[in-house]
């Protein structure tokens, strides 16, 4: 549901169950089901999977956010940004362009210290990812990469946006 002050504007598809505060702007953009965005956000080609919640005054453009992924008040994700499953960011915080952050649960790089169990914990960086963020950056293993570029730039224009796709 969103408020008569949100304004979508061409080809925004919204999931299910999801929810949009006041003074929003939606353009080119896909929110899966149980979202929350709140009030004074603005996306712009992004693509955001289940379960992201937007807090206030965010903006999110040319960018992918996964499952679960919770970005607190003051947040702005800059172009070509890929934020992983249950990443949290914020509050205050602005992730520059290119930036990959991923679930620290998640990575297995053999650089991290061991815990107890086996599993690996990566150091969070504050400066990236705010005072209760819980990303780390991404870097992708030189044997992994398939190109010769260190950069890749997401083309949004070819993710599914306008598609009648249910969600």
């Amino acid at each position: 549901m969103a408020r008569s002050s949100t304004k979508l504007i061409k080809n925004v598809a919204v999931g299910a169950r999801s929810s949009i505060a006041g003074d929003t702007v939606i353009l080119n953009s896909v929110i899966g089901a149980n979202c929350r965005i709140g009030a004074n956000v603005r996306l712009e080609n992004a693509y955001l999977f289940n379960g992201v919640v937007v807090g206030d005054n965010c903006v999110v453009q040319h960018a992918i956010l996964g499952d679960g992924v919770e970005l607190l008040a003051d947040v702005r994700v800059k172009a070509n940004c890929v934020v992983g499953n249950n990443v949290v960011v914020g509050p205050n915080i602005v992730l520059p362009e290119f930036t990959r952050l991923a679930d620290p649960a998640a990575i297995d790089d053999g650089d991290s210290d061991e815990e107890e169990g086996g599993a690996e914990v990566r150091d969070i960086e504050v400066a990236l990812v705010g005072t209760h963020g819980t990303g780390v950056r991404y870097v992708r293993d030189e044997e992994d990469d398939d190109s010769d570029d260190e950069t890749q730039k997401i083309d949004v224009d070819k993710l599914p946006f306008g598609t009648r796709k249910k969600i």
